[in-house]
């Protein structure tokens, strides 16, 4: 088990991701006493799993789902748009917007060769929240 996706990417191609749940025994404390800091001085999760399960069995659950890359700031980006295009409430405005945007940055390719003032692009109404 590796912690980070990028060095595992690097290191060890890998067909498995720990998506960061887990129900763990209270031993794993003992573990964690055990385990020493990385270069950061981090004591990670994952290299205390690795000596509690040369112990004691560690169960994982296999399931398909697509991966977001929260701590990347374009991955934190694809997974908000693909999870408001998924909701009924906010797929429709949405769509609008990013259809105008797409329709804006046509027009500014295309003022590049033909300059024109290009109209600003009108934000869907926000909804309140529920």
């Amino acid at each position: 088990m590796l912690a980070s996706p990028k060095v595992r990417k690097a290191v060890i191609p890998a067909r498995f991701d720990i998506s960061g749940r887990y129900l763990l025994e209270p031993a794993i404390w003992d573990f964690i006493g055990q385990t020493d800091p990385d270069a950061s001085g981090e004591v990670q999760l994952t290299d205390a799993l690795n000596l509690l399960c040369r112990e004691r069995p560690l169960y994982g659950l296999c399931f398909k789902v697509p991966y977001y890359d929260a701590g990347d700031p374009l991955g934190y980006l694809i997974a908000n748009l693909e999870m408001a295009l998924r909701n009924p409430y906010h797929q429709q405005p949405l769509l609008q917007y990013l259809s105008c945007m797409r329709a804006e940055s046509e027009l500014a390719a295309l003022s590049t060769f033909f300059p024109a003032p290009i109209p600003q692009h009108q934000i869907p109404p926000s909804r309140p929240l529920a």
